[in-house]
């Protein structure tokens, strides 16, 4: 934030509990669009960075990409935001996601050293509807997956791997930040 004057955050508000049991990925996803909204109306002129750790990178991907999947996670939804309204496509600036268990292989967003590839690389996999819904800030996103961390890598089982993300890529994602809130 030092690197980027009068810059602020936001928290989305929600739970961060388990998220097969309660309802807390669910009310990420609605905050978070609400929170977003708001802030967009009240300032629209804005450059907005979302970022997500583990839960909080599938609340952040499912509100631009959709979510769930008829089955374990519910549901098929639509993007909660859409890039068509209120200027949103110009607000998100730069999209981070850290080990987000909805990680998908062989994208253009994707950094890390994460290996797996194949029908079977990914925890909870997106459709083609989601993919193409994401590809629409594709040159903002970066997703961070890194190899064998159990949350992002389906054949993953490093837990440490999962806990290491800022250690390993704040430098660089900030970099990246940076570089992308400067005038064009």
């Amino acid at each position: 934030m030092k690197a980027i004057p009068g810059s602020n955050y936001e928290d989305i508000i929600y739970p961060a509990t388990q998220e097969g049991s309660t309802s807390s990925y669910e009310e990420g996803i609605y905050n978070g669009t609400a929170q977003l909204s708001a802030y967009v109306k009240a300032c629209p002129a804005s450059k907005v960075v979302l970022l997500g750790y583990s839960q909080g990178a599938m609340v952040v991907s499912n509100m631009l990409a959709g979510g769930g999947d008829d089955g374990a996670r519910g549901n098929l939804t639509r993007p909660s935001v859409n890039p068509n309204t209120l200027g949103w496509h110009n607000v998100v600036a730069a999209v981070l996601l850290y080990g987000d268990p909805r990680h998908m292989p062989n994208q253009t967003s994707n950094v890390g050293d994460v290996t797996a590839t194949g029908q079977f690389a990914q925890k909870y996999p997106r459709t083609a509807a989601q993919l193409t819904a994401l590809s629409k800030y594709a040159n903002r996103v970066h997703g961070y997956c890194d190899n064998k961390d159990g949350v992002c890598d389906a054949a993953g089982t490093n837990l440490s791997a999962h806990m290491a993300y800022a250690t390993i890529w704040d430098k660089t994602a900030a970099t990246r930040v940076v570089n992308m809130l400067q005038p064009e």
